[in-house]
């Protein structure tokens, strides 16, 4: 009986699936794509109901990572032939070098002098 009780509470309790808190995860400027993906991954465990490992669902985490990456980063993966048929992780791979380059970028940039 107390079986049945438990089973009842767990099927009432499911986990409602909250696609709002998935979209408002963005990469900020200065994050390596494989931390946002990361984060991406985990936003999907914590507000969905899907495994974003899983390969019936890597159509949908992919495009969501490629439209919510940062402004530099999006334009790239958009530009690039076949996006949307390569894995996550060669995703994140062809982004991680563009980071690097645009930090050493920034690093190299004169700074104003202040009088």
């Amino acid at each position: 009986m107390l079986n049945y009780i438990l089973t009842g509470i767990k099927q009432a309790g499911e986990q409602t699936l909250n696609w709002s808190k998935v979209h408002n995860t963005m990469q900020g400027e200065k994050k390596h794509p494989s931390n946002f993906y990361k984060k991406l991954c985990k936003a999907f465990c914590i507000y969905t109901n899907i495994d974003p490992k899983a390969a019936d669902t890597q159509s949908t985490v992919r495009l969501i990572f490629i439209y919510q990456s940062a402004l530099d980063i999006k334009k790239r993966l958009q530009r690039l032939e076949g996006a949307e048929e390569k894995s996550l992780e060669e995703l994140v791979s062809v982004c991680s070098p563009y980071i690097t380059h645009t930090k050493n970028i920034q690093k190299t940039k004169p700074r104003p002098s202040v009088i």
